[in-house]
């Protein structure tokens, strides 16, 4: 009983806050990691149907395949976040949910999640696999970029 009156005494809270106090990522974002499609990734990544692609935008692109019953993809977005901030425009960062985009899953031969495609501006790919935290990532990305 106790728990569902503070549940609604919660949720009225939430209701009554005006919109400019209730703050929402935008629905293309997680945790400032651009949520993509494949057909986005051909798009901003390279067309991941041929072998040979690097970065469109000019820039090191950081994918996070990820799925959202994982729980070390959970534990890792926020580690993912201190990361993108990190290197503050000089990589891009992007997350594909891998049950929504399973060509794309299948042609990268992504096996495990969460798994990190480090894709340099001349094409080389390296993948990292599993949960790390954020100063782990660092140096697995800054060796990727070397």
């Amino acid at each position: 009983m106790k728990k569902t009156v503070f549940l609604l005494a919660a949720l009225l809270t939430m209701l009554c806050l005006p919109a400019s106090a209730q703050t929402s990522l935008p629905t293309d974002t997680v945790y400032g990691v651009r949520e993509i499609s494949q057909d986005e990734f051909r798009q901003f990544i390279g067309d991941w149907a041929t072998d040979g692609w690097a970065p469109a935008r000019g820039r090191t692109v950081v994918v996070d395949f990820k799925a959202a019953w994982c729980i070390p993809c959970r534990r890792m977005a926020p580690e993912l976040l201190n990361v993108a901030q990190h290197y503050d425009g000089k990589v891009d960062f992007y997350s594909v949910d891998v049950d929504a985009n399973k060509a794309l899953t299948r042609a990268l031969q992504i096996r495990s999640v969460p798994t990190l495609l480090v894709c340099r501006l001349d094409g080389q790919r390296r993948f990292i696999i599993g949960f790390y935290p954020a100063s782990e990532l660092i140096q697995a990305i800054d060796q990727a970029l070397k």
